[in-house]
């Protein structure tokens, strides 16, 4: 078990409107501390006078609290336990209440992604930040999201998708994204495109791009084969397009243009030539090399697919 980095001497509770100041009390049975209300991001913090203890269950309750209108919401509680160093928020959409904070196991990958998808969605950076403070845990559930992409990259796209939670779907370019946004809350950063993978971490998401992009024209087909159908040029549309974000993610400018082009053979197969001269011009400016055209031709029952990054 990872031990606490710093101990935790505080609750938080973010609401999905504004309250008036001073009207919400949180009380947290045996513990005394201040109530602080930032109206800016509409969480309010509960600083406890001494850390919580590790080990040991905690019951808070959220009461009081008058929107503009001076509705005043239900009173709320919930419960957390802490663990270990890994700081997870969890989702409390009761009555104007949108999250709370709880530890969680370094090693519960569902219960770190659960929590951490929701402050990702509610824009709860603090939370994220907190969440992905442990090196070793962001490394672990980024590396397990990159695997589980690699293998959603592969199939049509309706299945190239998931249960995430309570009913959400994200496909494989969407869970590179969060991987990434773990990888930059971790590191201070609040833009994803600014987190900074380790050289291994960047290979196992360049997989991801290959499976997408050889996937995609291999859907297309090569200039002797019939036309694509419809519900082959959309699902290669789709892994072209989340080939893109990941290639920007990488800031590889090599497999962006490779995506482009590959863009370019799909307007080609289906009579948009006006697009596919535009496409192939800019990925050959960018390029600076030779690129061949067709960027995929087949030999025998195998395609050959230019790909310089391999």
């Amino acid at each position: 078990m990872t031990e606490l980095s710093s101990p935790i001497d505080q609750v938080s509770v973010e609401f999905s409107q504004d309250i008036k100041v001073n009207s919400v009390i949180i009380t947290i049975a045996g513990i005394s501390g201040e109530v602080k209300y930032d109206p800016s991001t509409r969480v309010v913090i509960f600083k406890t006078q001494k850390p919580l203890k590790l080990g040991k269950s905690y019951t808070v309750r959220v009461s009081g609290a008058k929107d503009m209108a001076d509705n005043i919401m239900a009173d709320y509680t919930f419960g957390f336990r802490i663990e270990s160093a890994v700081i997870a928020s969890k989702k409390a959409l009761k009555a104007g209440v949108k999250s709370g904070s709880v530890i969680t196991e370094p090693n519960d990958f569902v219960g770190f992604m659960t929590d951490f998808y929701t402050a990702y969605k509610t824009g709860n950076w603090m939370i994220m930040t907190r969440l992905a403070e442990s090196i070793e845990a962001r490394n672990q559930f980024f590396q397990l999201l990159i695997e589980g992409s690699q293998g959603l990259a592969v199939p049509n796209m309706r299945d190239s998708s998931f249960d995430w939670s309570a009913g959400e779907f994200l496909s494989s370019g969407e869970i590179v994204l969060l991987g990434f946004c773990i990888l930059a809350a971790g590191q201070g950063r609040s833009d994803p495109t600014d987190a900074e993978p380790t050289m291994d971490q960047r290979k196992s998401v360049l997989k991801v791009w290959k499976i997408l992009y050889r996937t995609a024209l291999s859907r297309i087909g090569s200039a002797d084969e019939p036309t694509p159908t419809s519900a082959c040029v959309t699902e290669s549309k789709e892994k072209l397009s989340i080939a893109m974000g990941i290639s920007m993610l990488l800031k590889d400018s090599v497999c962006g243009d490779l995506t482009l082009l590959g863009s370019a053979w799909l307007y080609e197969r289906v009579g948009e030539s006006k697009l596919s001269s535009d496409a192939r011009k800019q990925a050959e400016e960018d390029f600076q090399g030779s690129i061949p055209w067709p960027p995929i031709v087949k030999k025998g029952n195998e395609y050959i697919i230019f790909d310089p990054t391999e």
